[in-house]
């Protein structure tokens, strides 16, 4: 049976994008958000964990079989629902939209998690990987710097980070790298996320002392892994903007428009106006692709952890 527990997340401000410029006016609000903790059918005194991190479609049936593959394979799995305490359906997420919750909330909501995981009896502490698909994977990219970490996660990390075609619309400019090992797996032809930023960001990861390990899937689209034949949907894109920012000076630079802006006093201006938009995107992969992820993954917790 599964088993229900109570978090203690934060909530933001609503809106489609937030940075901790603003982190003090949504810090304080509380919001309880519950996760679900499951145990494998095998027998250990402690075991290790992959705290599960939702897309920004909500719990859908490929989470699931995410979910059983790590069950399966001897991982208790936590993973937490940030929408339904936000009034918000848990099978649908964030909608075609895309906005109602934002990127700072949902890591403050791994955060507690990371909290409750740590805390469990059953759980082997220093044995934990977090993984996602698509917001899932792109809110680790914050795990990997530590203005992050230590300003949100109070520097509660997971030792590994599992991120399946994230958006790395938003990075540090001169990155300090957390503790720990980052694997992305992105997809060549991902039109919602594009590969490019988030490549460009692993370069300075490495550069600058971080452990970011890169496997790029010829021809892969969106959700690359996914169960439902390849398509093409309408939705708002911001995963191809490219925009980094200075942690001292609160300086935010497009890349891709050469454009400029601090965003000290927490209001966004032209940052996004070029590079958000709606449009049609490529999703889903190939029967043949499928195990071919789920082993890749499988590998690198069963190398890491």
């Amino acid at each position: 049976p599964l088993k229900f527990v109570q978090l203690l997340g934060v909530s933001s401000n609503p809106g489609r994008f937030s940075h901790p410029a603003t982190l003090n006016k949504w810090k304080s609000t509380k919001t309880e958000i519950s996760g679900t903790l499951t145990y494998p059918d095998i027998k250990l005194e402690k075991y290790p964990a992959v705290l599960y991190l939702l897309s920004s479609g909500g719990f859908n049936a490929t989470d699931q079989d995410w979910i059983d593959v790590f069950l399966k394979n001897g991982y208790a799995v936590l993973w937490i629902d940030q929408y339904s305490a936000r009034n918000l359906p848990l099978n649908s997420g964030l909608g075609n939209a895309q906005s109602g919750m934002t990127d700072m909330s949902f890591l403050h909501d791994a955060a507690a998690a990371m909290k409750y995981l740590k805390a469990q009896p059953k759980i082997d502490a220093d044995r934990i990987a977090s993984f996602g698909r698509s917001w899932g994977g792109g809110v680790q990219i914050y795990m990997t710097e530590q203005w992050y970490a230590s300003n949100v996660m109070d520097s509660i990390l997971p030792k590994l980070r599992i991120a399946l075609y994230p958006a790395c619309y938003l990075t540090v400019k001169h990155p300090k790298p957390t503790p720990g090992k980052t694997y992305l797996f992105l997809g060549e032809i991902d039109n919602w996320n594009e590969p490019g930023p988030c490549m460009n960001y692993a370069n300075r990861l490495v550069n600058a002392g971080g452990d970011v390990m890169v496997k790029v899937y010829p021809e892969a689209a969106h959700a690359f892994e996914g169960q439902r034949p390849r398509t093409e949907i309408n939705v708002v894109v911001w995963g191809r903007c490219e925009n980094v920012w200075d942690t001292e000076t609160f300086d935010i630079e497009n890349v891709r428009e050469g454009t400029r802006y601090n965003i000290k006093d927490g209001k966004w201006g032209p940052v996004w106006d070029k590079c958000v938009r709606k449009d049609l995107v490529r999703m889903n992969g190939t029967p043949q692709l499928k195990p071919v992820v789920q082993q890749d993954v499988l590998r690198v917790l069963a190398s890491e952890l």
